[in-house]
Formats: structure tokens, C-alpha cells, sequence
């Protein structure tokens, strides 16, 4: 009687060590301080468009694992400040997209490794620009951001999550590698911004010099 005990204790703790090991073993890749770099899409006599982009993402940055999307330590996140210095009020339009530079093939096979760019700071569910994940990648790049109008110095705050989602339990996905960065490209859409000004004044709208500019009024209330 004693040894069938101590049989199907053995048995019991050889289950939770190898749980335990292969929860483990998804721990393996080491952080690092994340560089931050500068990116210049197009720089002409009329305007320069760019974005603060944090520098590639690889697999050198993060601890990653099996997280939900915001985690601090096993989840990336990467804050993106697109601008524009343009003259008068030329508006110029903005894509931006995610180069993949390199990834092992276990990270394209698993719907679980995913990207979400939002326009929310704390969480990937919400205010969600575009989504999906690292599977079927065409050409190498993921669209983030198509067709922003902006204006001289305006900008805005996006942010990219990239993680292995919480339900991944497959080990294929341990001990692989990627490199990404952020690309991006604007265009002179030929529009420009004309301001309504106080409608009790002769600056207005209707004067010349802003009437030849309107290509299009929203009413806002």
C-alpha cells in the first residue's frame, strides 16, 4: 500500500514539474532599454513630414510571452508621434506601415502573435486603428495608419502593441527572432486648411484671400 502512495506521489509531482517547465521555458528572451530614433519620410521645399517611432523592434527588446496585450514586462508597446512642418496651411496626407524585416517561421504560423495600433494609451481594445496578426504577411509590411491628413505642426499620438497573446500554449513559438520597424510616407494632396474666423468681423471666410482655399466645410456642434 505504501508503495502504490509513494508511486502516485512521484507521479503527482512529475506532472507539476513538467507544467511548470514548459510555462517556464517561454521566459527566454532578455529586455533591453528600447532606442529611440528618428524616421524622415519626405522632406521637399513645401514640407517635411515625419515620425518619432522608438527605433526597430527586435527580438533582443522584450521578455516576451504568453501575456495579454498591455503587459509591462512581456508585451511590446511603442508610442508614435507623427508631425508635419509644412508652409501656409498646405495639408498634407500620411500612411505609415510596419516593415517586417526578418521573423522566424513558428511567429507566422499562430494566430496568437499579434499587433493591434490604436490611438488608446493603456489598452489594445479600444480606440483601434487597425489589427491582425503576423500570419500571411505580404511583402513584408503591415499597414498601420492610411491616409491622416495633417497640417502644419499638427501631430498626434498613436501607439503599436505587439504581443503573444495569453492562450498561445504551443512551444513552437519559444526561441524565435524578429525585426520590425516603422516606415511611412506622405503626400501633397493639394488641399489646404482655411480657418472660420469670428463671423461678426470682415475676416471671414467670404474674403478673398480665404475664399479661393476652401475645398471643404465641416459644422461642428
Amino acid at each position: 500500500m505504501d508503495n502504490k502512495r509513494l508511486i502516485i506521489i512521484l507521479m503527482i509531482f512529475t506532472i507539476i514539474f513538467t507544467i511548470m517547465g514548459g510555462t517556464f521555458a517561454y521566459y527566454n528572451w532578455q529586455s533591453a532599454d528600447n532606442k529611440k530614433t528618428n524616421v524622415t519620410f519626405t522632406v521637399n521645399r513645401n514640407y517635411t513630414c515625419g515620425a518619432d517611432s522608438g527605433g526597430h523592434i527586435t527580438s533582443s527588446d522584450i521578455r516576451l510571452a504568453p501575456a495579454k496585450c498591455n503587459d509591462p514586462v512581456y508585451a511590446i508597446k511603442r508610442t508614435i508621434v507623427p508631425s508635419v512642418t509644412a508652409t501656409g496651411d498646405k495639408v498634407v496626407s500620411m500612411d505609415l506601415w510596419l516593415n517586417i524585416n526578418s521573423i522566424d517561421t513558428n511567429l507566422t504560423n499562430t494566430p496568437n502573435f499579434k499587433w493591434v495600433f490604436s490611438k488608446n494609451v493603456n489598452t489594445c481594445e479600444s480606440g483601434i486603428i487597425s489589427q491582425g496578426d503576423f500570419r500571411n504577411i505580404q511583402n513584408g509590411k503591415i499597414d498601420l495608419l492610411s491616409g491622416a491628413e495633417y497640417a502644419n505642426n499638427e501631430s498626434d499620438k498613436y501607439y503599436l502593441y505587439i504581443w503573444l497573446d495569453e492562450s498561445e500554449t504551443n512551444t513552437n513559438t519559444m526561441n524565435q527572432s524578429f525585426d520590425f520597424s516603422v516606415g511611412g510616407n506622405c503626400v501633397d494632396n493639394g488641399l489646404e486648411k482655411a480657418l472660420l474666423k469670428n463671423l461678426n468681423t470682415t475676416d471671414y471666410f467670404r474674403e478673398v484671400d480665404y475664399k479661393t482655399k476652401i475645398t471643404d466645410i465641416s459644422f461642428i456642434y
